[in-house]
């Protein structure tokens, strides 16, 4: 059995997730999220805890998910030469390395690029699992961007209404790790998360309930209204690292694995039988290499950033190696939604 996967992964068809997967997925978040829930509930004095998921991302799901995106970059073109594989992964370490310099800069404008591309990157991910799993229904440009920033709010700006303190002291800690004599110290109000909120949800149900009637652009299902309402109520009800960790490994990296092993030829046995074993031999084939070199990496840049090991300063450190990774994966994976969409 071979360790790691070199051949690139070509969208070449139409690729639909079957109900049975679509609904294990469901039914295994839900179970996580109030398993998650419970968890905090009964661990909640301990500073430390809300910590936990986003350091278990490292290894599970949660980095590893963007691991295959060199496997994509290679399968955009009909060219299978070392020079090509080579030049593609020069350019996405590039951009990466390029945002990392920008957060040494400017590490306001660094973080506030990373929440605006987050918000985009994680709603569009729901856009095309609705697709695929046919709990979205339509297509159209301008309400697939609009659904996008109205998914993506959700589990970005949500946590800030009921732990609002807890989000500044998180966005705070994020840039002072980069430059401790900055004195950064924002103060984001409640009413501002409220706001962003109220318009984006209601002016969007609006925009659908209108195009409904006009028989035109995108479809919501009630389940996908169901889902939306119950993410909001958890988020409000959570601390923001320790609901977004959960949510990046067990939504939105869980989902996108989900979405790769259906593209994958090897795991195109997912619509007939899930064979857990073979299923877990591919995902190690997939995404073990490039997880390895990234945690690597993010051992040297945390040793680097700060002497410190504390839970508070690796997740903080964690997190601009995740921004500066999520640019150059945000883009590979908008580059495999245009593919895809094209046989939908």
């Amino acid at each position: 059995m071979k360790f790691f996967e070199f051949n690139p992964i070509r969208i070449s068809s139409k690729c639909n997730i079957s109900n049975e997967v679509a609904n294990i997925i469901t039914i295994f978040t839900l179970i996580v999220f109030i398993i998650s829930s419970l968890l905090y509930a009964i661990n909640h004095k301990n500073f430390e805890f809300v910590y936990y998921p986003l350091i278990f991302s490292t290894l599970f799901f949660g980095i590893p998910h963007g691991a295959a995106d060199h496997l994509f970059l290679w399968g955009f073109k009909n060219i299978n030469s070392v020079k090509f594989k080579c030049i593609s992964i020069l350019i996405y370490l590039l951009i990466a390395i390029v945002y990392m310099l920008i957060w040494f800069i400017s590490p306001y404008y660094s973080l506030a690029l990373f929440i605006i591309l987050t918000i985009y990157h994680w709603g569009k991910a729901d856009y095309i699992y609705g697709l695929l799993s046919r709990r979205l229904i339509g297509s159209n440009t301008y309400l697939n961007t609009y659904y996008s920033i109205y998914r993506g709010v959700i589990p970005i700006l949500t946590p800030g209404i009921f732990y609002n303190t807890e989000y500044n002291e998180f966005i705070n800690r994020i840039c002072n790790i980069i430059d401790d004599s900055s004195g950064f110290n924002s103060q984001i109000n409640s009413f501002f998360f409220v706001g962003i909120l109220s318009i984006v949800i209601i002016s969007f149900n609006v925009t659908i309930i209108y195009c409904e009637k006009l028989k035109g652009g995108l479809r919501l299902t009630k389940f996908d209204h169901i889902d939306s309402l119950l993410l909001i109520v958890w988020f409000l009800c959570l601390p923001p690292i320790y609901s977004i960790g959960v949510y990046f490994i067990f939504w939105h990296s869980l989902r996108h694995i989900i979405r790769i092993l259906y593209l994958d030829k090897h795991t195109n046995f997912l619509n007939d039988a899930m064979n857990y074993k073979r299923i877990s031999i591919r995902y190690i084939q997939l995404f073990s290499f490039m997880t390895i070199l990234a945690l690597l990496f993010f051992i040297f840049f945390l040793y680097f950033l700060t002497n410190d090991f504390d839970k508070s300063n690796t997740v903080h450190a964690l997190l601009i190696l995740i921004s500066t990774l999520t640019l150059p994966h945000a883009i590979t994976v908008y580059l495999m939604d245009i593919k895809q969409l094209k046989y939908m």
